[in-house]
């Protein structure tokens, strides 16, 4: 297995006040569609009400955020929780994730020791009311969950990493 990480920063002013535009144009479109296809496929999705970031739970200042989105992101997310675990014990963690399986994961796995709730919907108070209840010092997305708004709210005071790790596995070592 391969992990790696790299420092991500902003994104250029024309290019997220399009993203801006675009996502407002096409939010009231896609909530209902979103509910429709949701109750004919029985596929479960997190409240959008509880994305909108205005029923946090009580979060320590100055620790970690990590976003996972579903299931394999928060395997990975739990192995990354054990490592700062183990390097830094009293450092506030909490994990954030997209799909309802993978908070449902996260709730199981991780719950007990640290927040858990859905990742807020990518618009500017949203991500700002995570970011301000929190204050993290440091935002992990698993993979690559690349979220303009919440990467160019973060970029002046936290560090963002990318973390993502590929099992590779090569039976014959002549490839």
């Amino acid at each position: 297995m391969t992990c790696e990480g790299f420092i991500l920063g902003g994104m250029a002013s024309p290019s997220l006040w399009l993203y801006r535009i675009l996502a407002g144009v096409m939010l009231p479109i896609a909530i209902p569609v979103l509910k429709v296809r949701q109750m004919m496929t029985g596929k479960r999705r997190p409240r959008f009400r509880d994305r909108m970031g205005t029923r946090l739970p009580d979060l320590a200042k100055g620790g970690v955020w990590i976003q996972a989105v579903s299931v394999g992101e928060v395997e990975l997310a739990r192995r990354l929780v054990a490592e700062f675990r183990n390097r830094a014990p009293g450092l506030p963690l909490f994990v954030t994730a997209t799909t309802a399986t993978g908070l449902d994961l996260a709730h199981q796995t991780l719950g007990d020791s640290m927040p858990v709730f859905p990742c807020p919907v990518d618009l500017p108070g949203p991500v700002r009311r995570v970011l301000d209840a929190s204050s993290p010092h440091l935002v992990v997305l698993v993979e690559t969950e690349l979220w303009p708004n919440m990467l160019h709210h973060s970029r002046v005071t936290v560090k963002i990493l990318l973390y993502f790790c590929k099992v590779i596995h090569t039976p014959n070592r002549a490839f």
